[in-house]
């Protein structure tokens, strides 16, 4: 296959990418901001009842820090989920 020559000014592919410069960070928006974005969910057993349940009972200036401990215990091995469900009860109770 023949290449077309292109001139010596013809722009390149990253020319065009510029950086984007935000003084703030952007803020998530939806519908479960403030939820955990991640659970338990097989064969229709899940655990997405549970987390509801329990964050409705936290105040809203906490929801988003309670989500993200729950997703780090989460994730942090095998017994992860046992994890995060124990966290996120305890929590609850607190401001029931």
């Amino acid at each position: 296959m023949a290449l077309k020559k292109l001139d010596d000014d013809a722009p390149d592919f990253y020319s065009s990418i510029t950086e984007v410069k935000t003084k703030k960070p952007m803020k998530p928006t939806g519908v479960f901001h403030g939820y955990p974005r991640f659970w338990y969910s097989r064969r229709g057993e899940d655990d997405i009842k549970f987390i509801l349940s329990r964050m409705r009972v936290i105040p809203e200036s906490l929801k988003v820090e309670v989500s993200d401990e729950y997703e780090r215990l989460f994730f942090s091995g095998s017994d992860g989920r046992e994890l995060a469900n124990k966290y996120l009860h305890e929590t609850a109770v607190k401001y029931r």
